[in-house]
């Protein structure tokens, strides 16, 4: 029978399941009212009851019966001597097994079944049991939930790591030992060290620096660092979005501390002005204080969009422009080219202004091809400017500009013709591109040397769908084999 994912269970050459993973089942189906749990198998057999479930020759499914909330006591210390290790675990993981079985799985052989064990609940002593057991993975589960100081502090120096992960990440850890945790070899203990949300601020302030990014930012996002940690997450973007703990004051303060880097100052400084408007952004970039001034051309740079255009052009323009790196720049330059009035002055940027500007400028042609017109786009299609020049051809061919795409075709220089061709021979882009087409230039790339097998193919259909009569057939006796080919896959394309 083919199971619900559509594998037939009954396929020999499938690999053997490792013992206690699900096999044969098809759904599980729950009363709401009365909360059992019908086991449904791929025969369309079931299995209702818990004690039908607690005795199935399947280990999943005795598995299901231990972790179920509503399986009685009697059934659970039967299951508890269950002969299956996973059987055995969910009967320790069951929040309403009885202590008295529970302390019987505390010397279960099986570590799983012991980690089963090691639950919130569980009195302490059995937790200081745990804690010191032969397996890492039973201790660590244990010291997940230990409250006692001092065997926290014990196990903070277990010679695994796994350990001392456990113990840097629970809250009741004394901060004691925060120190030590905070320079461990392992960058797992030290990121759980810097989420804990009850860890010494003096340790946070030291993984705010770790050599390793996701400590830092761990730290940097801790509710319980102190300010001048937690407004180090303005520094990247992906923590920015998660800096919901900092407030407005937090921000402001970060903004006027002169102890803080550019780039948190002017992080913060866009924060502020998504909150009180743009007006804070002009007003540092025409402080007479040049770190100040500094601090608004970079906040400006990173989020250029809100800003009055005629001041980004006036930093285009102005010699500021050589402390802006050339994405930075190019950033300022596709926003004034998104605003209204200001489309024509990409072109300038990118033809008449020095090489920072010019390179800026066309570092991002992609970003802004779409609000250029025409004209614009034409000159950079017949440029020299190799990295922009199929794009613009591209972009002219999708706003259907015929007559300027034909002048590139047609025209003597063959870089210029080759343009149009490396569009048209592009599968994705071939269908939209003859759409721009006139018959007489479709007829001229059916012919051309430059064309391939699949290109003749989609002109010559296209060319059919816009001519008042018949081409196929003139085709198909052209004095060219290659055009001829081209012709009949065309003409069988239609018969079928």
């Amino acid at each position: 029978m083919v199971s619900a994912w559509g594998v037939d269970a009954a396929d020999h050459s499938l690999p053997q399941r490792a013992p206690g993973i699900l096999t044969g089942v098809v759904s599980f189906s729950v009363d709401l009212s009365s909360g059992a749990t019908t086991v449904i198998l791929d025969d369309g057999s079931t299995v209702t009851s818990i004690d039908a479930q607690a005795t199935h020759p399947q280990a999943w499914i005795r598995r299901r019966a231990a972790f179920d909330g509503s399986c009685p006591r009697e059934i659970l210390g039967r299951l508890a001597q269950d002969s299956d290790d996973s059987v055995r675990a969910a009967v320790a993981t069951n929040p309403q097994t009885p202590l008295p079985i529970l302390e019987e799985l505390l010397t279960d052989p099986s570590p799983l079944v012991r980690r089963g064990c090691a639950q919130p609940l569980l009195p302490a002593g059995h937790l200081a049991t745990l804690a010191s057991d032969t397996d890492p993975k039973v201790r660590a589960a244990a010291c997940e939930h230990l409250t006692d100081a001092h065997l926290l502090a014990t196990a903070a120096s277990d010679r695994k790591a796994e350990v001392r992960t456990a113990v840097a990440a629970n809250p009741r850890t004394p901060t004691s030992v925060h120190a030590p945790l905070s320079h461990d070899k392992s960058k797992a203990v030290r990121r759980a060290l810097a989420a804990n949300p009850s860890a010494d601020p003096a340790a946070l302030e030291v993984l705010a620096a770790d050599k390793v990014a996701e400590v830092r930012e761990s730290a940097w996002l801790n509710p319980a660092a102190p300010t001048s940690v937690r407004i180090q997450a303005l520094r990247t973007a992906r923590t920015r979005r998660q800096a919901t703990h900092l407030t407005g004051a937090d921000i402001r303060a970060a903004v006027e501390d002169d102890a803080n880097t550019v780039k948190i100052r002017a992080e913060g400084m866009v924060l502020v002005a998504k909150e009180d408007g743009p007006a804070i952004l002009e007003d540092a970039y025409r402080s007479q204080d040049p770190r100040r001034r500094r601090i608004g051309l970079r906040a400006i740079a990173s989020h250029p969009h809100d800003v009055n255009p005629d001041l980004l052009v006036e930093i285009v323009q102005a010699s500021t422009h050589e402390h802006l790196s050339r994405p930075q720049l190019g950033g300022i330059i596709t926003a004034i080219a998104h605003h209204d009035g200001h489309e024509h002055l990409y072109e300038t940027f990118a033809f008449d202004y020095p090489e920072p500007v010019r390179e800026a400028a066309i570092s991002v042609f992609d970003r802004v091809r779409d609000v250029q017109p025409e004209s614009t786009l034409h000159r950079f299609a017949v440029s020299d400017i190799d990295a922009c020049a199929s794009s613009a051809v591209y972009e002219l061919f999708r706003r259907r500009a015929g007559e300027l795409v034909e002048d590139l075709y047609f025209s003597t220089e063959p870089r210029l013709r080759a343009r149009v061709l490396e569009v048209l021979n592009d599968e994705g882009d071939r269908a939209m591109a003859l759409e721009a087409l006139n018959e007489r230039t479709l007829c001229d790339v059916i012919t051309s040397p430059g064309s391939d097998r699949a290109l003749r193919a989609a002109a010559i259909t296209r060319h059919e769908e816009i001519s008042p009569e018949p081409v196929v057939p003139g085709y198909l006796h052209h004095n060219d084999p290659k055009v001829r080919a081209a012709a009949q896959e065309v003409f069988y394309a239609a018969l079928s």
